[in-house]
C-alpha cells in the first residue's frame, strides 16, 4: 500500500469516527409515553410512542385518547437531533375546539434513551391544563431474513 493510500484510509477513519453521533441513531425507536393526570377527569396517560430518526430530523407519533380511553387522534411531532444525541420535538393538535401542544426533549443513544416534556391542553370552554410527561425508548433493529444455504 502506498503512503497516500494509508493517509486517505486514516482520514476516512477519522471522518467516520467524528460523524457517528447522529448518524448511528438512524432508524426507528419505540417506547412508552407516560403523562400526568389532566383535570378534572382524564386519567394518567400511558401510550405507545414511535420515533424515527433520519439524519438530523426527528418524527414521532402517539395516539390521543378521550376521557373514555378511545383513540380520537394522533399526535405527530417533529424536531431535530444534534450530533451529541440531544433531541427536541414539538407537536400541535386541534379538534372540535380542543387545542393541544406538546414539547419534549432528551438524549438518545444507539440502543435507546429518554425524553421529558410537557403538554398544554386548551378546552373549548376556555380552560387550560398542563401536564408533565416522560418517555422511554429503545431502538428497533431491522430484522433481516437469513439467506438459504447454497
Amino acid at each position: 500500500m502506498t503512503q497516500n493510500r494509508i493517509v486517505l484510509i486514516a482520514l476516512a477513519g477519522s471522518l467516520v469516527a467524528s460523524t457517528t453521533g447522529a448518524q448511528s441513531l438512524e432508524g426507528p425507536f419505540r417506547g412508552s409515553l407516560v403523562c400526568g393526570k389532566l383535570q378534572p377527569a382524564a386519567p394518567m396517560l400511558r401510550a405507545p410512542l414511535d420515533l424515527i430518526i433520519r439524519g438530523s430530523e426527528v418524527i414521532f407519533a402517539r395516539p390521543i385518547f378521550n376521557a373514555n380511553g378511545r383513540v380520537i387522534g394522533t399526535e405527530i411531532g417533529s424536531g431535530t437531533l444534534e450530533a451529541n444525541g440531544k433531541l427536541h420535538v414539538t407537536a400541535t393538535w386541534e379538534d372540535g375546539g380542543w387545542v393541544f401542544t406538546g414539547e419534549y426533549g432528551g438524549t438518545l443513544a444507539p440502543t435507546g434513551g429518554a425524553l421529558t416534556g410537557s403538554e398544554v391542553w386548551h378546552t373549548p370552554n376556555g380552560t387550560t391544563d398542563t401536564r408533565s410527561c416522560t418517555a422511554a425508548l429503545i431502538a428497533v433493529h431491522e430484522v433481516k431474513q437469513a439467506e438459504a444455504p447454497k
